[in-house]
């Protein structure tokens, strides 16, 4: 019991800025004892292994990498004029978010720099062609596998007129991620790469002993319902957490179910939430 506590308290500390869920407590509480004391006991051990980032350590990372880019760029002899920023996804997506914030603090616009939405190819085309050479820059949060990044990013490059590099700033980049966007010749501009051993529940790791792995595989597979996506999107397993939402590629023991009804979750994701109730 005083191991529940004490697990229960680190949690809430780790996690309290957590926005779309409230993180207390009696929530780690009772997410924890929904299993029985050895599944509890392999839950404890992978769950204190997530790793959390905040908001303002985000936008510090964030705006650091941006900076580090930029006078690599300028050393290189690009002029700040000729980078594009571009946003990637529907507008309200975690790209267009990461952009705001760099273009109002880090004051892109007084800078010169131009900002675009992914979406608007023929703003693309028409800016790229008349500037015909420079740097064009991505930014996100997140990179799970890298496939919609990269198959959003092979469509808008059809409209990109001229001869321009190719940059991907984001916070935190899985090692799948890094290879297949390096390979659409996109240069990865991470601040961290998470890696395969650092994911409890990740085969390559070994943080959990191959028992303990496979208790809690069997219990994602039990919340999830179906082999796929109980481990996560692409069967990633990740575990970081990020204090605006948990990325689609963290396991289900972690989130809980689609509608938080049979398996609560320790940090559910914004889509496993159960929809609001209008009058």
């Amino acid at each position: 019991m005083l191991d529940d506590l004490w697990f229960c308290m680190k949690m809430w500390t780790r996690f309290r800025t957590y926005q779309p869920y409230p993180v207390t407590p009696r929530s780690v509480l009772k997410w924890l004892y929904q299993f029985n004391y050895v599944e509890r006991r392999a839950l404890r051990k992978a769950a204190i292994r997530l790793s959390f980032v905040t908001e303002k350590v985000f936008a510090r990372d964030m705006l650091d990498r941006n900076s580090a880019l930029l006078k690599k760029l300028k050393t290189s002899g690009v002029q700040l004029s000729n980078i594009i920023y571009v946003s990637i996804g529907d507008a309200g997506s975690s790209s267009h978010a990461v952009l705001n914030l760099i273009r109002d603090q880090a004051l892109l616009q007084s800078l010169g720099c131009r900002l675009v939405d992914g979406r608007s190819y023929d703003a693309i085309h028409k800016i790229t062609d008349s500037l015909g050479q420079g740097v064009i820059i991505y930014g996100d949060d997140f990179a799970g596998t890298g496939e919609q990044f990269c198959l959003e990013q092979e469509q808008l490059s059809n409209y990109v007129v001229g001869n321009f590099a190719h940059y991907y700033l984001v916070h935190t980049a899985c090692e799948e991620a890094m290879l297949k966007i390096d390979g659409n010749g996109v240069v990865p501009w991470q601040h961290a790469i998470h890696a395969k051993n650092v994911r409890p529940l990740h085969e390559n790791s070994t943080i959990l002993t191959a028992e303990e792995r496979a208790c809690l595989t069997q219990l994602c597979l039990k919340i999830g319902k179906s082999k796929k996506g109980s481990l996560g999107y692409g069967d990633l397993a990740t575990s970081i957490v990020f204090y605006k939402n948990t990325p689609d590629n963290v396991p289900r023991i972690f989130r809980g179910d689609s509608s938080q009804k049979s398996f609560r979750g320790l940090v559910p994701r914004t889509t496993d939430l159960p929809k609001p109730r209008f009058a």
